[in-house]
This record gives C-alpha cells, structure tokens and sequence, in this order.
C-alpha cells in the first residue's frame, strides 16, 4: 500500500495487480542472506508472501483442492483472475513449476550460478555486467532486469532520511573508528588489514568534538568488525539495532568481501568471475548511513555508480591514501554526490516498487 500510495501514476490498479511470491531456490538454505534480502525482505516490500520451495508446491495443491481459498475468489469472473507470479530466489524450485505450470516464473539468479528452465519468463540480476553476460551466465529469457539489494537496515528518530542526507555531515559527526563490513572475522579480512594498514595508520583524525585523534592499528581503537561488535552488544538488543548502531559508531568503512583479490586464481577461474558479481548491499547500506566507504574495486555492484570511483580500491596502500584524503576532507564533494546516487538507486520503495 505504501509503494500505490508514494508512487500512484505508475501503479497499477489493484484489480490489475499480479498475486506475487517469492519461492525459496530447492538447494538453498533457509538462513540464505540473499533469501532474508530478496526473498523474506522483497515480500515484505511488496506485500507478497515467501515461502520454501516444498511450502509453495504444498499452497498450490491446496488450492486447487478448494482447501485455501483466493481473496480474491467470487469478487470477478474467472476470466479477469490476476495472473501468479512466482519469484524463485537464487535457485530454480522446479516442482513449483510442475505443480504450477500456468503461472509466471522468474529466476533471481543474484549470487548464485543458477540457470533458469524452458518455462521461465524472466531473470532478475544484481548488475548490468552479468545480465549483458553471454547466457548461460547472463540473459537466457525474454525478459532481464538488474535490481539492486535495497537498503535493508533501520532507521531511527535519530536518523535522517535517505533524501536528505549530506555526506559531509553525516561523516563530521562520526568518531574516529574505521569499520570492516559486510564479512566475517573467519575469512581472515580484519587480520589481513590489519598487517597491510599497520605500518603508516597513524594519521590525525579531527574528532567529532574537535579533539584530535590518532589512529592506532589496535582493533579496539582502530578497526571495528560487524563480529566484534554484535559481540559485545546487549544481548536484549535487536540484531538490525546492533548493525545500526555499529554505523554510527563509525567514520569510515571498507567493504572487502575476501581477503585476496576477486580475479585471483585461486579457487578457480570460475568462482573468481562469481565474484565479481556479488551484489553490493557491503557498499552502499553504510553509505546511505552517510559514512564513507571505501570498497574492492573488481566487484561491478561496487563499480555501478558514477561517483564510486575515488572509493574503489585493490590493496591496502589505496585504502590507506584514501582514508588520508577523508581525513583531509578532499573527499566531502564526491562522497556528497557517491550518497545521493546511491540512495536513489536502493531505496526500499522504488526497488519495490520495480517487483510490480
């Protein structure tokens, strides 16, 4: 109701309106990132339902033995029914589409290597590079979207909104700490950093009271990780809450997804290209938070954005130079622009909008 009301001329009219799921991939796990982004997350934005791949075959047979009724079932004739479309996330549920063979069904392959079937309609990607893709890696239906991860994080009274955030100020009132985010302590990132950025980390940092701050390569002064943080939060604090707060806690982040480079060989050529194509909810949710973030430049999600360039980086020196140039203020112009083409681009209602 939120998305018709904001943005009526493009609506469709409620009759017109298509009954939207989000179905869960078979070989994908419930507790899924992607599934809680695109599956659970998307249906909430849109007022659709997600289920697992079993749940969706079960609501089908059911309704077909009269069990669960249409709300939609005695309001027109039969012939004017709104068609069903089913959203299958990161993965095919292929007895869906046996069991439902009338309805419309589309692939959202982001962060996956899934192909979609004979009876599919449409692929929903993560970034332009891989939907221009040669198929099978790329477009293989008659119809292709990229949408990007929405923003998925709170707001609160404090917080100002996406449309009117200014990178300059959100980052002066930030404290000194630099953020590792979007990754686990297991992958070996915040110790890796810490190696690279160890031996000239010692800049002076206006802090948020004026009061000059040094830099130490300590993590407990330095470098902050989503881990470490959850850690050492109230236990009766929401998880969403935590992350906020460890946002706010920052004044600049950086997004590196693995600690060796996205086109190394190691792993294998194949899930070195997989990675480029990673979406980019790393980079551009504490962006929207106003804090500048400095991410991997070989990842497209990242690349996407016209005034991402002075934040991209492929080694610890670039990250270095930058977060100089932050502490400098050099970057205040750029990342002011970086913030406002980035939230028109994942704001939760027009990226929902764009499911309808």
């Amino acid at each position: 109701a939120r998305l018709l009301e904001r943005y009526e001329p493009c609506a469709r009219t409620e009759q017109r309106r298509p009954i939207l799921t989000f179905v869960l991939g078979e070989d994908v796990p419930p507790t899924s990132g992607v599934w809680h982004h695109r599956g659970i997350g998307a249906a909430h934005l849109t007022g659709a339902h997600a289920l697992i791949c079993a749940e969706a075959v079960a609501e089908v047979a059911s309704r077909r033995n009269g069990a669960v009724a249409d709300d939609r079932a005695g309001m027109r004739e039969a012939g004017d029914a709104p068609r069903r479309v089913y959203i299958h996330v990161k993965d095919r549920c292929d007895a869906l589409v046996e069991a439902d063979p009338a309805a419309r069904h589309l692939l959202d392959k982001v962060d996956s290597d899934s192909t979609p079937g004979a009876r599919f309609v449409g692929q929903l990607f993560g970034t332009e590079e891989e939907l221009r893709a040669a198929p099978p890696e790329g477009c293989a239906t008659p119809l292709c979207v990229r949408l990007p991860h929405h923003f998925n994080l709170p707001y609160s009274a404090e917080d100002e909104a996406p449309s009117s955030f200014s990178g300059v100020a959100a980052f002066k009132r930030h404290n000194g700490a630099v953020g590792i985010v979007g990754t686990a302590l297991r992958d070996g990132l915040a110790a890796w950093l810490l190696d690279s950025l160890q031996a000239v980390m010692r800049l002076q940092w206006p802090g948020p009271r004026g009061v000059v701050e040094e830099l130490r390569p300590a993590v407990d002064a330095t470098l902050l990780t989503e881990s470490e943080f959850t850690a050492a939060a109230d236990p009766h604090t929401t998880g969403l809450e935590v992350v906020r707060r460890f946002f706010h806690s920052l004044c600049a982040a950086v997004a590196w997804k693995s600690r060796k480079p996205v086109n190394s060989v190691s792993g294998g050529q194949q899930r070195a290209g997989r990675l480029r194509y990673k979406p980019g909810e790393r980079f551009t949710n504490p962006i929207v938070y106003g804090v500048p973030t400095i991410g991997h430049r070989s990842y497209y999600s990242f690349a996407h954005y016209e005034h991402a360039g002075p934040f991209l980086c492929a080694d610890a020196p670039c990250v270095r130079n930058v977060i100089g140039k932050l502490a400098a203020g050099e970057l205040d112009a750029p990342f002011a622009a970086l913030v406002a083409e980035v939230t028109a681009d994942v704001d939760p209602l027009l990226v929902g909008l764009s499911y309808l």
